[in-house]
C-alpha cells in the first residue's frame, strides 16, 4: 500500500516530535487528496429536499419543502427525506401538492390532475419503487371520514385520521416527526451512552462520572464519522442547519437504517447525508446530499469482558469503549483518506470560566510529564486562504480534550499499524476560531463492503486517561 505524500511531509515537518498515538475521528476522506476518488463520491450524491407537515386553521395538514412556509403554521413535523431530482436511467416520479377551489385544504398526489383541486407546487421526485434504495419506505396519507388527507410516516401520525392510503410506488427516506426523544442507550458500571435514532445513531449522549461530554446543540456535535473530499462530505450524523434548539424539528439527521442495543453492546448503521460549505451552491429548497450506495456505522461495547479479565486493564475496564467504526463501499477505491471518529471541541459543554484544553497523548511513554502536551494557539498551521488552522501530527498521534481542570477527559486510542504498515494512522487538530474538531485519521485504500476500524474511547481525568492509553499500548492494543 502506499503512503500518501501528506502524511510523509507530516513525519518530516515533525520529525522531531516524540511519536504518538491516535485520537477520536470521523471516518473522512481529506480535501484536495485523491481528487478522483473525491469526485467518486460526488458522484454517488442525489440532492434532496426536506418534507415537513404543518398545521393550517386548525385542520388542514399540508406538507411543504421549505421550512421557512411550515414554521408559520405549527405544531411542525418533518417526514420524509425526498430527491430533488433523480439522474438518467431513474424516472423519478414527481410528488405534487394541490389546493381545492375553496382554498381551504390542501393534498398530495402523484397525479399531474386532481378534479375539482389546483396544483400549487412540486414537493419533490420520489424513486419508484423497482429503483428504490435501502433504507426507502412507501410514502402515504392518512384520512378522515370526510376524505380530509394528511401526508404521513409511521413515526408521525396525525390525530384523528382513521384510514391509511399510500401513496402508491412512491419511495423516500422517512423521518421522525417531531419527537424530543429519539434516543436509544445502554449503560455500564460507570459509562452511559445514547445514540441519535433521528441522527444515523451517532452518539448524541456520553456520561462518565455524572458528566455528559457531548453538547445538544446540534447533529454535528455528536460523535461520529464521515467521508470527505472536495465537494463532499457524507456524514454519519448530519448537520444543524438551524441553531435554534427549540426548532430541533428543523435539523436534518442521516437516514437510519438500523440500530441494535443488546446489553452492554450497540450497533448501527445509516446512509450518509451531506451539506457543507465546500459543495456548491445548492438550488432553492434543497436541504443537501445523500447517499444511498454508502453506509456509514459503528459497533461499540463497553465493559468489555476482555479488559475485566486482563490484570493491567481490569481497574480501568469500565472507562474504555471498544469502537469498531465501518464504512461500507460499493467498489473499491484506492487512495482514499477516512476519519474513523471526531469530536468537536465546543461538544464539551465546560462550565462558567474553565474552556475545554486540548493536549497531545503519547501512550510510549509511562511518565506523563513526557506524554501529556497542552496544545495551544501558537501550535496551529495557518490553512493559507481562509481563516481556518489546522495542526497535523505525526502518523500513530493522538489526542485528548478535558475540561479546564482536567477532570474529565475524552481521548482515542488505536494501533499504529493497524492495517499491517506504520504511518497510516495519525491525529488531526482542526481549529477556526474558538472552535475545534479532533480527529483520529486514516490514509489508505477501501474496498468493497465493509471495512472497520477499530478505536478505544477513553474516559477519565487527564492524567488517568494517559495512563489508560499507555496500558493498552503495553498489552498490545
Amino acid at each position: 500500500m502506499q503512503r500518501s505524500a501528506e502524511v510523509d511531509n507530516i513525519r518530516r515537518s515533525k520529525s522531531s516530535t516524540p511519536k504518538l498515538l491516535p485520537a477520536l475521528a470521523f471516518i473522512t476522506l481529506l480535501p484536495g487528496v485523491y481528487s478522483q476518488a473525491s469526485q467518486s463520491i460526488h458522484s454517488m450524491g442525489v440532492t434532496f429536499k426536506t418534507i415537513w407537515r404543518a398545521l393550517h386553521n386548525g385542520n388542514d395538514y399540508f406538507a411543504s419543502n421549505h421550512y421557512e412556509e411550515a414554521r408559520q403554521y405549527p405544531p411542525v413535523e418533518q417526514l420524509y427525506y425526498i430527491p430533488y431530482r433523480l439522474r438518467s436511467p431513474v424516472n423519478g416520479i414527481r410528488l405534487y401538492r394541490f389546493y381545492d377551489s375553496d382554498g381551504v385544504q390542501h393534498t398530495e398526489s402523484s397525479q399531474g390532475h386532481l378534479p375539482g383541486s389546483k396544483k400549487e407546487s412540486i414537493l419533490g421526485v420520489a424513486w419508484p419503487q423497482v429503483s428504490a434504495p435501502g433504507g426507502t419506505e412507501e410514502m402515504y396519507q392518512l384520512r378522515d371520514l370526510n376524505q380530509l388527507s394528511a401526508i404521513a410516516v409511521p413515526k408521525a401520525p396525525a390525530a384523528g385520521f382513521e384510514e391509511k392510503v399510500p401513496l402508491t410506488g412512491l419511495y423516500a427516506y422517512p423521518r421522525y416527526g417531531y419527537q424530543e426523544k429519539t434516543l436509544e442507550c445502554i449503560s455500564g458500571s460507570s459509562i452511559k451512552l445514547c445514540s441519535d435514532k433521528a441522527a444515523g445513531g451517532s452518539i448524541a449522549e456520553l456520561v462518565w462520572n455524572n458528566y455528559n461530554f457531548i453538547k445538544d446543540d446540534g447533529y454535528s456535535h455528536n460523535i461520529q464519522s464521515s467521508i470527505l473530499g472536495d465537494h463532499a462530505k457524507p456524514t454519519e450524523g448530519g448537520s444543524t442547519f438551524n441553531k435554534d434548539e427549540s426548532e430541533k424539528v428543523a435539523w436534518n439527521g442521516a437516514p437510519l437504517i438500523s440500530l441494535i442495543s443488546n446489553n452492554n453492546r450497540q450497533s448501527s448503521s445509516a446512509i450518509p447525508i451531506d451539506r457543507t460549505s465546500r459543495r456548491p451552491r445548492l438550488a432553492r429548497g434543497v436541504t443537501g446530499v445523500i447517499y444511498p450506495d454508502l453506509k456509514i456505522g459503528k459497533n461499540l461495547q463497553i465493559d468489555a469482558e476482555e479488559f475485566k479479565q486482563n490484570e493491567a486493564l481490569s481497574l480501568y475496564a469500565s472507562q474504555i469503549i471498544v469502537y469498531d467504526a465501518q464504512v461500507t463501499m460499493p467498489t473499491d477505491w484506492s487512495g482514499t483518506k477516512l476519519v474513523i471518529l471526531e469530536v468537536p471541541g465546543g461538544s464539551i459543554p465546560t462550565k462558567s470560566k474553565w474552556p475545554s484544553h486540548f493536549y497531545t497523548v503519547d501512550a510510549l511513554y509511562s511518565d506523563p510529564t513526557k506524554s501529556v502536551r497542552e496544545i495551544f494557539n501558537s501550535d496551529f498551521q495557518y490553512e493559507g486562504e481562509s481563516d481556518d488552522y489546522k495542526y497535523l501530527f505525526q502518523a500513530g498521534g493522538g489526542i485528548a480534550i478535558a475540561t479546564g481542570r482536567e477532570e474529565h477527559a475524552i481521548a482515542v486510542y488505536s494501533r499504529r499499524s493497524q492495517q499491517g504498515k506504520e504511518g497510516e494512522f495519525y491525529g488531526h487538530l482542526h481549529k477556526k476560531g474558538v472552535h475545534g474538531h479532533w480527529s483520529l485519521r486514516y490514509a489508505g485504500p477501501l474496498y468493497a463492503g465493509q471495512n472497520t476500524f477499530r478505536a478505544y474511547i477513553i474516559l477519565g481525568e487527564i492524567e488517568e486517561v494517559h495512563k489508560i492509553m499507555h496500558l493498552l499500548y503495553t498489552e498490545g492494543y
